[in-house]
């Protein structure tokens, strides 16, 4: 899945197993963020931002739309990459009995290909695109069986989860 530099920030600095949790410095002795992990030879930091609100309380409770499946990033068969306009796809793994996918009729082996027009290529892009239009109605361009359909799916309450 490709790197989401709005989540992390990417250093060259070597991070020894056991160093996460420690400061990430620059060259002005600033934290910068939190070293957290080590991700295909990258070091990897949350960003000084993100641990502030966190610490502040901002992301304690955050109340996030449901819509009541689980997904899958996968790469789309080339067979089917020009009909979707896109190479990825989000594979519908579970869906919530009674949750607004159901309703909505997603079934399991549905491929979300975007939403609010934005292309979906992992879990995150999915939470994001659903954040933008919480409490209301989704438009959703997925493939079953090979054909393009549409699916307009009015987001469930949002749930608060503890960061």
């Amino acid at each position: 899945r490709p790197f989401d530099r709005r989540r992390y920030v990417q250093t060259n600095v070597y991070l020894a197993p056991g160093n996460s949790g420690g400061p990430l410095v620059n060259a002005r002795g600033e934290v910068v963020g939190v070293n957290a992990m080590i991700f295909g030879g990258l070091s990897l930091a949350i960003p000084s931002n993100t641990v502030g609100a966190w610490a502040s309380g901002r992301l304690r409770a955050t109340l996030r739309p449901r819509l009541g499946v689980r997904v899958q990033g996968i790469a789309l068969p080339a067979s089917l990459q020009g009909a979707a306009g896109q190479e990825t796809g989000l594979l519908i793994a579970s869906v919530e009995p009674r949750s607004s996918a159901e309703r909505a009729g997603l079934l399991v082996g549905d491929v979300l290909l975007d939403a609010v027009g934005e292309p979906l290529g992992d879990a995150a892009s999915l939470h994001d695109a659903l954040a933008e239009v919480a409490g209301n109605t989704v438009r959703l361009r997925l493939m079953r069986g090979g054909e393009l359909r549409e699916a307009e799916v009015g987001l469930g309450r949002p749930r608060a989860y503890s960061a």
